[in-house]
Parts: structure tokens; sequence; C-alpha cells
């Protein structure tokens, strides 16, 4: 009966070894998926974040290349541009162009501006909505500029608003 009793024990023990490697295993393995789905994640987060980077530098160019347009004639580049048509920004040749016709920048990304109307009050000359109720005019030498860019791949669009001076009267 000892005898009996001793090799219960021994492969009782031999059984344990088989759990611990199954289990060992388990462990590693699920460790190894997390760590695989994290890079995932991360390399997904980046790349959107290099795409919500690139939106914002291409706003900020597209503001200063309206700025350049207002610079070099206000009356022959900004002025003739019609309120509430969207625009595109093409780098034509030497310069940028404001134009009707659809482009796109880096092959993911179409920049497009709309110009608004920018109403005074008569009395103290602070900007107001077109339909305040008081008494207003229309200032000619400034618009309303809203920027946008139109992440093709997602299929968002951001953008920011600025007004547009004619500084130089030109």
């Amino acid at each position: 009966m000892e005898h009996f009793f001793k090799k219960t024990i021994v492969n009782f023990k031999q059984g344990i070894g088989l759990i611990e490697i199954v289990v060992g295993v388990g462990i590693i393995s699920i460790s190894l998926i997390g760590i695989v789905v994290a890079f995932a994640l991360h390399f997904r987060a980046a790349n959107v974040n290099t795409e919500k980077i690139q939106e914002q530098y291409l706003l900020e160019e597209g503001v200063e290349a309206l700025r350049y347009l207002r610079n070099v004639s206000w009356n022959s580049n900004i002025a003739p541009l019609s309120t509430s048509t969207t625009y595109h920004l093409p780098f034509i040749g030497t310069t940028w162009e404001a134009t009707t016709t659809a482009t796109t920048t880096l092959e993911t990304f179409t920049l497009t501006f709309v110009f608004s109307d920018v109403f005074r009050r008569t009395v103290d000359d602070d900007i107001v909505a077109s339909t305040s109720p008081d008494t207003k005019y229309l200032d000619t030498n400034i618009k309303h500029v809203t920027m946008s860019v139109l992440n093709m791949t997602r299929n968002e669009e951001t953008s920011v608003e600025t007004y547009l001076a004619n500084l130089f009267n030109n």
C-alpha cells in the first residue's frame, strides 16, 4: 500500500508541471497580444495626429496666402471675390491664386475658403452680424474669412475663422 501511495504522489507532481506550462504559455500569449494591440493603437493614433498637424499647417498657410494676396493688391485679388462662394488656393507658377476649381493638396486634403461681408454698427464702428437690428453699414475694406481643410481619407473638415482687412488701401 505504501508503494501505491508514493506512485500517486509522483504522478500528481508530474501533472502540476504540465498545468504550470499551460498557464505560463497562456500568460505569455495574453501579454504578447496586449503589447501588439498597444503598438497598433499607438501607430494609428500617431497617424491621425500627423494628419491633424498637417491640417493645422495647411489652414495657417491658407490664411497666410490670403494675406499675401491682400498685400499684393486688395483691389485686384480680394475685392473682386464674391461672398458665400467657395474658393480654392492653389499655388500656380510663382504665386497663389483664388479659384473655384477644386484642387487637392498632398493628395489627401482639400483647402478652401469662403468670404463673408462684414457690417459695422454706425454708432461705434463695432462689427455686428448682418441680422443685427442696429443701424449698420457694409465695410468694404474688411472680409470675414472661413478657411477649411477637408481630410478626404477620414472625411473630416477642420476650419478656422479670421478677418482680412485692406491695410494698404491698394
